[in-house]
């Protein structure tokens, strides 16, 4: 089992568009390598308040990224590293929006974490003799990740996961922990996402409580 975070920007091709009509492209590519310091951060700050180091995978797609946790408390990896690149990434488009006033649509972002069973497998680069290998990922929870990211469109919450995520957070903590992290979720109901034949349970997450709210010491079942 693994979690994954799928992130996005809203309105990334749009502002590309614009600014690259006015020559200022460089402007919004600064703030997408800024995002992807944030989730460079978050990871590195999971790792030190959550106290378990696993495999995590990135793959950067454009104006987002795919996150893939392995190992232990993977999902609590994934909803702080989550809470934390969205707390980031919301003060860096605060201030970016504030400065393109002019634009007809301001950035946003969403992100969806999911869980389930993911196939990793190495490969090698198209020409034989090359000693680099890649990592690749197959499995459905990744299509399922995607488009609970997309549902956060129809939400007011940017940070979305299913109930399976939801319910391993809460397995892996203490009963006293879990009143105050169970805080971080509103239910949101059962959802038909697009192209995906079963409904989920969705919970928004209050991402500013699960920043502050995760323990330090968790019983990190496998």
């Amino acid at each position: 089992m693994s979690a994954v975070v799928c992130f996005d920007i809203r309105n990334f091709s749009m502002h590309v568009a614009h600014l690259l009509a006015y020559g200022e492209a460089d402007r919004i590519f600064k703030l997408v390598e800024k995002i992807f310091a944030c989730l460079d951060d978050a990871i590195n700050a999971c790792y030190e308040k959550i106290g378990v180091k696993d495999k995590t995978y990135v793959n950067h797609t454009g104006d987002g990224f795919v996150a893939i946790f392995y190992g232990k408390s993977k999902c609590l990896q994934g909803l702080l590293v989550a809470s934390l690149v969205a707390t980031g990434v919301k003060n860096l488009f605060d201030e970016y929006n504030e400065a393109t006033k002019d634009m007809p649509m301001h950035l946003d972002y969403g992100i969806g974490v999911h869980r389930g069973l993911i196939k990793k497998f190495n490969y090698h680069s198209e020409y034989p003799t090359s000693k680099l290998v890649g990592v690749g990922f197959l499995g459905h929870v990744i299509n399922i990740a995607s488009r609970v990211q997309e549902s956060t469109k129809d939400h007011t919450f940017n940070l979305i996961c299913t109930k399976p995520v939801y319910d391993e957070v809460i397995s892996i903590i203490s009963e006293k922990e879990s009143k105050t992290i169970d805080e971080c979720f509103f239910p949101l109901g059962r959802h038909k996402l697009p192209g995906i034949k079963r409904t989920y349970m969705l919970y928004g997450v209050r991402k500013y409580k699960v920043s502050a709210s995760f323990p330090k010491k968790l019983k990190t079942e496998s």
